[in-house]
Order: C-alpha cells, then sequence, then structure tokens
C-alpha cells in the first residue's frame, strides 16, 4: 500500500506529463496542417523585374545588350543678351566734336530699345554687347562721322523674379520670392538662391506663368534632369518653383527583432537588408527567422511585397539588397516560432515535477494576432482554436476559472 501510495502520483504526474507533450503536439499539428497562401514575390524574381524594366522598350541592340543612353549636350550660359530694364553706359569717341558728351547712359526700353543723342532709337533687345556696339556705330557712321569706335557696358541687369515654395533651407512666410540674372536664370539657380533644398535629391515642379498648364518636373536624383534643371532658360519671370519634402527619411523594421521601430536614412546614406536587421538590435535570441518581408511603394504608390529567404542573403547566394527610405522590413513569425511563442506563455517545466501549466490572459491574445505578417495569410492555430477544434484542449490548458 505504502509503495503503490508513492508510485501513484509519480505515474500520475508521468501521465500528465504524456498528455500534456499530445496537447502540444495538436495544436502544432494543425498550425503545420494549414499553412497559407503565399503572395509575396520572390527576392530574385523582383530584382529580374526591376532589371528588365530600366531598359526602356526598344534600347536593347542587336548583341542584346542594353544601347546606352545619348550623352548630355554640354550648357553654357553664353554671352549675356541685353534685355529691357538693363541699364548701359555707352561711349560713342568723336562725339565731343560735336558738342555731345562722349559717355551716354541709357537703359533698355520695354520695346528693347536705347535713346541715344542724334540717332534717336536703337534696337539692342535680345543682343550681345559686341552685336549692340556695331548697331549703334551704325547708326552715326557714316551719317554725322567718318568713322568712331563705340564701347557698351552694363551698369545694372534688370533681374527676373521667381517664387519658390516648399523644402528649402530659407523661407519668409512659406515663400519666397528670388531674384536672378537673365542668363542664369535656372532651376538650380533658382534654389540655390532661396537657400537650397532641406536635403540633396528629391523633385522640383515648374508651373511657367506664361503657361501654368505646361507643368515641368524635375527629378534631382535623376542626372538627367539634374543637367536640364541648370541649363539657363529653365525657369523665366513670374515661374512658380514647388519644391517636394521628402516624405520619408526612414526604414522600418519589425516583427523577431530586438527593437523594433525606424531607422533613420539620411538621403546620402546606403542601408542593405542585413545591416538594418543589425541596426534594429539583431534577432531576438530565442528564435532564428529563416525569411523576411519587404513592403515597398512604387513611385506610383503601388505596394509591393517581396519575400526574402535570409539564408541565401546570408550565404552570399542572393544579394544583400539596398533599402529605400519609407522600405518596411518585417521579420515575420512562422510556424515553429509561433509554436515556440505559444508554448513559452503557455508552459512551465519543473525538474522533479513535470510540466505544469500557466494560466495566461494574454495567450490567447497572441494567438489571435497575425500569423504571417506581410504575408497576408491566417493563423490556422488561432482558427483551430477559434472553430473549437481543439477546445477541449485549451480548456485543459488556459482553465476559465483560474485566479
Amino acid at each position: 500500500m505504502m509503495q503503490g501510495r508513492k508510485n501513484g502520483p509519480v505515474s500520475r504526474r508521468a501521465g500528465r506529463s504524456a498528455r500534456m507533450a499530445v496537447l502540444v503536439a495538436l495544436p502544432c499539428a494543425a498550425l503545420w496542417a494549414g499553412g497559407c497562401e503565399d503572395h509575396r514575390i520572390p527576392l530574385e524574381a523582383y530584382i529580374a523585374q526591376q532589371e528588365a524594366e530600366a531598359v526602356p522598350a526598344g534600347e536593347i541592340g542587336p548583341d542584346g545588350e542594353p544601347v546606352p543612353p545619348p550623352p548630355l549636350e554640354p550648357w553654357s550660359p553664353g554671352p549675356y543678351r541685353l534685355g529691357p530694364g538693363d541699364v548701359l553706359s555707352v561711349t560713342v569717341a568723336e562725339l565731343e566734336k560735336l558738342g555731345v558728351p562722349t559717355v551716354q547712359q541709357a537703359r533698355v526700353t520695354e520695346k528693347g530699345e536705347v535713346i541715344l543723342p542724334m540717332v534717336g532709337r536703337v534696337q539692342v533687345s535680345g543682343m550681345t554687347l559686341d552685336e549692340a556696339e556695331a548697331q549703334i556705330k551704325a547708326q552715326y557712321v557714316p551719317k554725322y562721322l567718318k568713322d568712331t569706335d563705340v564701347i557698351v557696358q552694363i551698369l545694372s541687369y534688370e533681374p527676373i523674379g521667381v517664387m519658390v515654395l516648399g523644402d528649402v533651407l530659407r523661407l519668409s512666410g512659406g515663400a519666397q520670392l528670388v531674384e536672378l540674372r537673365r542668363d542664369k536664370a535656372s532651376v538650380l539657380q533658382a534654389l540655390l538662391a532661396a537657400g537650397g533644398a532641406q536635403d540633396y535629391g528629391g523633385k522640383v515642379t515648374v508651373i511657367p506663368a506664361k503657361d501654368p498648364s505646361a507643368v515641368r518636373t524635375y527629378d534631382l536624383n535623376e542626372r538627367a534632369d539634374l543637367v536640364r534643371a541648370a541649363r539657363p532658360g529653365s525657369v523665366e519671370d513670374a515661374d512658380i518653383l514647388l519644391v517636394d519634402a521628402r516624405p520619408n527619411d526612414a526604414v522600418y523594421v519589425q516583427g523577431l527583432v530586438n527593437a523594433p521601430g525606424p531607422i533613420p536614412l539620411p538621403r546620402t546614406a546606403k542601408l542593405t537588408i542585413l545591416q538594418a536587421i543589425a541596426a534594429a538590435g539583431g534577432t531576438m535570441l530565442a528564435f532564428e527567422p529563416r525569411e523576411a518581408t519587404l513592403m515597398r511603394h512604387s513611385p506610383e504608390g503601388e505596394l509591393t511585397s517581396i519575400k526574402i529567404d535570409l539564408d541565401r542573403v546570408k550565404s552570399g547566394e542572393l544579394p544583400d539588397m539596398q533599402l529605400a527610405a519609407g522600405d518596411i522590413l518585417i521579420l515575420p513569425h512562422n510556424a515553429a516560432t509561433r509554436i515556440e511563442e505559444y508554448i513559452a506563455r503557455s508552459f512551465q517545466l519543473r525538474l522533479g515535477t513535470g510540466i505544469e501549466t500557466t494560466y495566461n490572459p494574454w495567450t490567447l491574445y497572441y494567438l489571435r494576432k497575425s500569423n504571417e505578417i506581410g504575408r497576408g495569410g491566417t493563423n490556422t492555430l488561432y482558427d483551430a482554436l477559434r472553430t473549437g477544434v481543439l477546445t477541449p484542449f485549451v480548456n485543459v490548458l488556459t482553465p476559465t476559472n483560474a485566479p
């Protein structure tokens, strides 16, 4: 009898441990059996898609290689051309013989003319200084002078005004009127006159005053657009420039990492997948996720979910892709990590006494969480619990009358 009483509790503990193992195995089997549909694009397929889209149709050579874009044409402001509002100094030699001062000051009128002694109105708008000198000389020689030398100098330039709004360093009241020399009037010059953009890159939209419907956009991250923005004449008087603020300057990491949250990403910085995981404190020690999900918005706003095989990235089989501002990198739970989390929150192993269950009011909450963040799948374990398949076992593991 004594021996039976002694062995009874041990046998009961052993039986209870065996039953607990069965209870653990049942939800595990349910979780693995259900699975979920994966709508993500594999990383290698996404990279191939991006490479294909990077080469526009019709730009593949006979050898199958991409045809390089044509070289960008150099630009130069060239000689200044006179315009209305410019104030000139005009020197005409030998005029003193006619009782007229040799040096005259004249402003270019709205009609593009200067008014000079004896000859009256002379058209000079749109001319270089050399061309204006020849034009003025032709008015005096040979009618008034046998020969003469003419020198034209610019005393002051008539600037053009451009309104700059948006993400620039120096603004007053949200907008700023900047003045530019006509021969140096460009998008970049207007940005520099307004103090420069808050950060390198971004987009600038130009609304022309002469034709507000002919809106132009310059993406300063693109080399060709940067050259276009530097060309003189890319802005004119009374044009409006809208400088876009960068919508996002961080990469977001969440899931099975020790320090989830945003990671700052300055415009000139580079951050890869593995670097982002390391910056987020690395993966949790209890789990070793083998895959991740990258959620990225295209410039058109379309969301793409990319499946990343972390084992292949770590081994170098897949590239450690560079992330962009606004990307969301998720290290989601999988079947194994969900079961590990469930067991850790629901069971305690005490040496010598077997397995004990601990009622945790958060257990079902954690089961309700999305099993595959970013995959759009379903939590098969929670579905099994919700539909009553495993209700008897859950009632044993988490009794409702526990304190």
